[in-house]
Formats: C-alpha cells, sequence, structure tokens
C-alpha cells in the first residue's frame, strides 16, 4: 500500500503537496472552493480498497468520469463511473450509493451495466495496441460499475482543432491517425466494431500521441440478431445505417467515422449529417479547402464517406493502404482508380458472411433516429504545450513514369539517390516513388488494385529498396539484409553516429523494419542518426544499457519490455510520454535533457533511480519536489 499519505495529494492533479490547504501549484485546483454536482463522489472517496476519487473532468448523461490514484502503484488514473442520469440518481451527502429508479428504468438500467461492463472486457482485450486507451482494473460496488484507466495526460481531439484553429495539415493528419487505423484494424479482426467514433472520442498527449476511448457502444458484428441497439449518434460522423433499426453495420461502419474524423481535421468543417445527404449530398470534396491536398488523400477519404456502405472501404485494412501505399491512376475511361505500390499489402481480414454490404441494403424510408448529441467532458487540467514550428514546403523530385505517391514515416517505395551529406535534412512531403509492374487493364471506379511485383533474389550484403533503415550511422535503403559479424566501431565513428557497441557483435536479420537480436546484447549506441521508429528493439529483453541521443524519435513503446534496462539517454529527442518506461523499474540513470517531458508521474515507479536529468524541458521546479517525495535517494538535475 501507498506510504503517500491521502490528505496531502492534489484531487485536480494527484500530485503531492506540501501544503494540502492551499490551491495546489501545478493545477492551480483549490479544494476549498470546488463545488462538484451532488450526483458525484466526493474527493478522497476510496473504492475497491485501493483507488481514491479525485475532482470530476467528465460528465454526460451515461456517466462521470474523475481523475483518480491508485494507493498500490502511486500512479494517477481514470475512472469512469456508470451513471445514466435518466435513470438513476443519487445525494453524495447522503452515501455514495447509487439509486436506481423503479419499473422500466431499472430494467433499462440493468441493461445498460451490462454494456458498460461490455465497455470494459472489450478494451482490456486490446491494452497492448498503441491507439487504444488502456483498462487497468474494473469491478462493481454502490449499485453501479467502475472501469479504472490509464489517465492521459491531455485533451480530446475536438478542443485540440479549436486550440489550434480549427483545422491540420494534411501530412501531420495521417501521420498522427495511423496508430488508431492500425488499432482499429486489430480490433475489427476480433469482430468488434467501435460505432461512436469522432473528435470527442479520441484523446490527444502533450506530444501529439492519440489514443481512442469509449467503447461503450462496441459490439461484435458478426451476429444475427439485428435488433436495434440504442446509442449516442454523433451528428456528422455516424453513417447512415447507423440510424435505422436494422442497418447493415460493421467495419465499414467505422471506416466512416474515421474518414469523416480525418475530414474535419483537415478541413476544419464537419461532413454533413448522413440523413441529410440521403435528399441532398453536399460534401465537398477536401481539396475546395485544402488546394495541397493529395489526391490519394482526398480519394480516400471521399471514398470512405460514401454514403452508400458497398461503396466505402469493406475494412480499415483497405483503407490504410489507400492512404499510405497508393498511387491515384486512371483507367481508358478516365475513372480514377488507386494502385496499390507497397509490396506484400497484407489482404483484408475477412468480415462475418451475415454482414456484407455488397449485397444491395435499400434505406428505409422512415429511418428511426436516436438522440444525437451528448455532454463533452470538461478539458483536463494538463494543457497543450507550445506547438511545432511550420514544416518547410515539399521538395519532389521527378521520376519517371510516375503520376504522383505520397510518403508518410518514411514508407514509400523511394529510388535511391548518392549519399549527399549535409548540415540539415530535409524530409520531403511526396517523394515520387517508381511505378510497380501492372498489367494495363481497366478497373471499376474505386477498386483497390494489388500489383503483382516480381521477387528478386538479394546477394548476401546487399540492400533492396523498400523501407527506409539505418545501419552504421548510414542512411539506406532496406527490405532484407543479411550479416553474420559486425565489428564494433572505432571512436571516431561512434562520434559520428556508430550503430553498435563493443558488445553488440551480431545482426541476424532485418526485414521490413523488424530486427531480431540475441538475448546477450546488453548495450547498444544510436546517436545522431535521425531514427524516428524503434520497433527494431521491442525484443531486445537484455538491454541494459541503451542511448539515443539526438534522434528523432518519439515513441518509446518498443522498448517497454525492457524490463533489464538500467541506463537510458534520450538527449534532444522528440519524446514526450514516458508511460512505456513506467515498467523498467531496474532502471538507474534516465537522460531527459532537451525532451518534450512535461510530467514526472510515470518515473514514480522507477524506485531504483539514481540520476534523471530534465534540464532544457518543460519540467518545473514544483514537479522535482514532488517527484523526490516518490524517489527521495534519486539526485536530479534540474
Amino acid at each position: 500500500m501507498s506510504k503517500i499519505n491521502p490528505d496531502y495529494l492534489c484531487p485536480g492533479c494527484m500530485a503531492v503537496l506540501d501544503e494540502p490547504d492551499l490551491p495546489c501549484p501545478l493545477c492551480g485546483f483549490d479544494k476549498n472552493t470546488y463545488a462538484a454536482s451532488p450526483r458525484s463522489l466526493k474527493p478522497f472517496t476510496k473504492l475497491n480498497g485501493k483507488y481514491l476519487v479525485g475532482k470530476v473532468i467528465g460528465e454526460g448523461g451515461f456517466g462521470i468520469t474523475y481523475i483518480g490514484f491508485n494507493m498500490e502503484t502511486d500512479l494517477p488514473v481514470a475512472i469512469k463511473e456508470y451513471f445514466p442520469s435518466e435513470l438513476a440518481t443519487r445525494d453524495s451527502s447522503q452515501g455514495n450509493t447509487i439509486n436506481v429508479f423503479s419499473g422500466e428504468a431499472k430494467d433499462l438500467y440493468r441493461e445498460g451495466l451490462e454494456k458498460y461492463l461490455r465497455e470494459a472486457r472489450n478494451l482490456s482485450m486490446f491494452s497492448d495496441l498503441p491507439g487504444i486507451v488502456t483498462v487497468k482494473d474494473f469491478f462493481y460496488e454502490n449499485e453501479t460499475a467502475y472501469i479504472i484507466m490509464e489517465y492521459i495526460n491531455g485533451m480530446t481531439l475536438k478542443q485540440y482543432l479549436t486550440k489550434v484553429g480549427g483545422r491540420m495539415k494534411q501530412n501531420e493528419v495521417i501521420k498522427m491517425m495511423k496508430p488508431v487505423l492500425e488499432s482499429m484494424n486489430k480490433i475489427h479482426e476480433v469482430g468488434i466494431i467501435h460505432r461512436d467514433i469522432s473528435p470527442d472520442n479520441i484523446m490527444i498527449t502533450r506530444n501529439k500521441q492519440i489514443k481512442l476511448t469509449d467503447f461503450g457502444a462496441a459490439r461484435v458484428f458478426d451476429t444475427e440478431d439485428n435488433k436495434s441497439i440504442t446509442v449516442v449518434l454523433k451528428r456528422g460522423y455516424a453513417p447512415e445505417e447507423q440510424y435505422r433499426a436494422k442497418g447493415n453495420q460493421g467495419p465499414w461502419t467505422d471506416v466512416y467515422a474515421l474518414c469523416a474524423t480525418m475530414y474535419r481535421m483537415i478541413t476544419g468543417v464537419t461532413p454533413q449529417e448522413a440523413l441529410e445527404r440521403i435528399i441532398e449530398d453536399n460534401v465537398e470534396p477536401i481539396s475546395k479547402y485544402d488546394p495541397n491536398v493529395w489526391p490519394e488523400t482526398e480519394y480516400a477519404i471521399m471514398k470512405g464517406l460514401s454514403l452508400r456502405a458497398q461503396d466505402r472501404f469493406q475494412t480499415v485494412n483497405e483503407l490504410i493502404d489507400a492512404l499510405y501505399y497508393s498511387v491515384l491512376e486512371k483507367d481508358e475511361n478516365g475513372k480514377p482508380y488507386l494502385v496499390v505500390t507497397k509490396e506484400n499489402v497484407s489482404e483484408p481480414q475477412p468480415v462475418a458472411p451475415a454482414q456484407n454490404p455488397a449485397q444491395e441494403d435499400e434505406f428505409d424510408s422512415k429511418p428511426i433516429v436516436v438522440s444525437i448529441g451528448r455532454t463533452t467532458a470538461e478539458e483536463f487540467a494538463a494543457q497543450m504545450q507550445a506547438e511545432q514550428s511550420v514544416e518547410p514546403e515539399p521538395v519532389v523530385t521527378p521520376q519517371p513514369q510516375v503520376t504522383s505517391s505520397k510518403s508518410v514515416e518514411s514508407e514509400p517505395v523511394v529510388t535511391p539517390q548518392p549519399q549527399v551529406k549535409s548540415s540539415q535534412s530535409v524530409e520531403p512531403e511526396r517523394p515520387v516513388a517508381p511505378q510497380p509492374q501492372v498489367t494495363e487493364r481497366p478497373a471499376p471506379q474505386g477498386q483497390v488494385v494489388r500489383p503483382q511485383v516480381t521477387e528478386r533474389p538479394i546477394p548476401q550484403g546487399q540492400i533492396a529498396q523498400s523501407q527506409s533503415a539505418v545501419l552504421q550511422g548510414q542512411k539506406s535503403q532496406t527490405e532484407e539484409l543479411q550479416l553474420q559479424e559486425v565489428s564494433a566501431p572505432t571512436r571516431s565513428q561512434e562520434k559520428k553516429g556508430g550503430f553498435f557497441k563493443s558488445t553488440f557483435k551480431k545482426l541476424v536479420k532485418l526485414q521490413l523494419g523488424k530486427v531480431r537480436f540475441e538475448d546477450t546484447v546488453t548495450e547498444l549506441n544510436v546517436e545522431h542518426m535521425d531514427v524516428g521508429n524503434i520497433q527494431v528493439l521491442k525484443e531486445c529483453y537484455g538491454l541494459k544499457k541503451l542511448v539515443l541521443n539526438n534522434n528523432m524519435l518519439d515513441d518509446l513503446s518498443p522498448i517497454s519490455e525492457c524490463s533489464k534496462l538500467e541506463y537510458l539517454a534520450l538527449r534532444n529527442t522528440l519524446v514526450g510520454d514516458l508511460s512505456p518506461i513506467s515498467n523498467c523499474t531496474n532502471l538507474k540513470y534516465l537522460d531527459l535533457w532537451g525532451t518534450r517531458v512535461t510530467d514526472l508521474h510515470d518515473l514514480y515507479s522507477l524506485t531504483k533511480l539514481t540520476y534523471l536529468c530534465v534540464k532544457n524541458t518543460d519540467i518545473r521546479e514544483a514537479q522535482v519536489e514532488d517527484f523526490k517525495k516518490h524517489i527521495p535517494d534519486c539526485v536530479v538535475e534540474f
């Protein structure tokens, strides 16, 4: 159990206070003036014997969300309480138990409670997906249910869009949304659809990572039971089939909502409501609002926004291929179609036969409209840090026989160019890709054509062009690379960005960004190499020392399982989220100089930490003092 006196915790941000009777110096919360509604739990209420309730951070018609504190881990959490205001009531001055209304309300309450717990079970299945909020615990108490989730220090995407002026650049949007798209594809593979995706249900952290929340409307889509299930619809984000009692719902339903969300992010305009589009479709193309939008991006999003389900992408995997790995072409009749340029594109996962939108699904003459709109959550206490500087204009290198292409996270096929040393590396927005060999034939509008790419044998030690990787301080294009022995670099080479330490002798295989290392690898130095993706380190369980200074790195999740890690240097990186290393409990040395870190709560579990550097960050003195209360023996450079 925690050694922290709960009376000294701030109910607004769960920081440890020196003077609990004074306003919090971090978030400004003043418990002397805080006035919650009578239906919400009082601050410092204890749930399930270990969770302390803080202030209300979100309240709607179906429940209340609080910031909380786990007394076993000494970490902040988010607590979601099931509380449908039309079916039950509570006066917290008289107790914590919810009083359910009698009659039909009681049955509806119990039915909703089961669905609420289903949300917890659904989310707990996907705790390892980066684009989904993590469920820590769920339980029944006070005649209701509670879900304990990771606390995301940030704001909703809707709030963020308001903060940045209403819209975002397209390349930033498709890069930011990729984890959510990939996560939803995994969720669809097990037969679950979300049915409530919108900017209200997407959280964005301070370092611009996003997580999808609120699976309360989720359901299995391979069921034969087509009864209508009441759900709160988001105007402009719900497709027409969600308005009908027996609308044919499946992955294509979430495809519509995802594309509507991206449309809103790029254009600043919420798409026209689906029911209105049935009468007269006035959704404008993205290029009307952003003339510089890539044709492939516009085509993919507008296809995903098709009014009829059978006209959309049938899986999120198809949407991913269209957004990130395709070139827009035209057939002999001038109709556009997409050509997938990525080699070995994974085929879409099959969906349930009972839910096949390819069959005609005529609109009902009298659609059933359920309640629309809902009370949005209050802003979280933490504010986003300053926006990044504007990116440079795209630099396009002409290539033969190419119409267009695009680059997101350095993934498209790129023609090798001579190595040129430069003091500053500018990544073009849309490097042009060579046209794959495709049999010439007209394709129906909207069809995704997957070209057959001839596989060529790769001599040992040579590199094929497919995906960007970094090796020995030199940026190369690589699909598969076989190396038996790699000698350690000299000290001068190491200063220039040497990839290997002397203890790292073998690179077994590097294929499409996945590297398998020997368990004996204990030290690795990757500096000054513009590395942005460290998925190759995901299975380096034996690592004890890792240096990643001066890279474009912003995601530490691949090293979350490196439990033996003792030394980690992240100087001058884009890292802002430290939650992935909260499991690295053997960590003794951590250098965060010049990073985007704004919060130290995720380090409270690192009790063996003896050195921490947070110079040139947004960490404030009060945060350092709070950290020292949890780990008093750690030397902090501030």
